[in-house]
């Protein structure tokens, strides 16, 4: 914003939806990473990839890839453990996302409709 003669330097009106500045600045973009990363995993160039192309309606397609790192004996099954908790937690979430919400539907205890 350019100062004019009429226009005060300092924002006057602080609220979130005022003229306060300090929630337009953008920052400026980071660097890109180097080679040198630490704790960076070690990469074999043998080591298979995955890849997941997302096929997108609206704006560009986004691609995802990444190298399979192999876990096994304690940490494999800590870790197996750990996934088949997060996916029953996420079918249950999916299964009562189906369920009706009606008002309607029967009450199996009270034996009457809602």
């Amino acid at each position: 914003m350019y100062p004019h003669s009429h226009t005060p330097n300092e924002p006057d009106d602080h609220t979130p939806s005022g003229d306060d500045h300090t929630g337009s600045i953008i920052p400026a973009p980071r660097s890109a990473p180097d080679d040198n990363i630490k704790g960076a995993p070690d990469i074999d160039p043998d080591q298979p990839i995955w890849r997941y192309d997302q096929k997108r309606t609206h704006g560009d397609h986004r691609g995802f890839t990444g190298h399979i790192t192999h876990v096994r004996g304690a940490e494999g099954e800590r870790l197996r453990g750990e996934f088949a908790d997060v996916i029953g937690d996420l079918l249950r979430w999916a299964q009562s996302q189906q369920q009706p919400e009606s008002s309607d539907v029967d009450d199996p205890e009270e034996g009457t409709a809602a």
